[in-house]
């Protein structure tokens, strides 16, 4: 679970997360990130604020990943 009050995430910030499959987002504005999370988008799934699951869709880098949202 990543706090509502992050706004960057460092690049690979789950880099050496070989079994990471899911990350629970609670920021409604996505956070910047620097280049990847580290992580196979093809096997990362995204939850997000329903509110904002827009927001992250249209985001570069956010937009790689799977992605589900929940309601506030």
């Amino acid at each position: 679970t990543i706090p509502e009050n992050v706004t960057s995430m460092g690049s690979s910030i789950f880099g050496f997360c070989d079994n990471l499959n899911s990350i629970y987002m609670m920021p409604s504005i996505p956070p910047t990130l620097d280049y990847s999370l580290g992580i196979d988008a093809s096997k990362t799934r995204i939850t997000v604020p329903k509110d904002s699951y827009d927001l992250y869709r249209a985001t570069d880098i956010w937009s790689k990943y799977s992605y589900a949202y929940f309601s506030e």
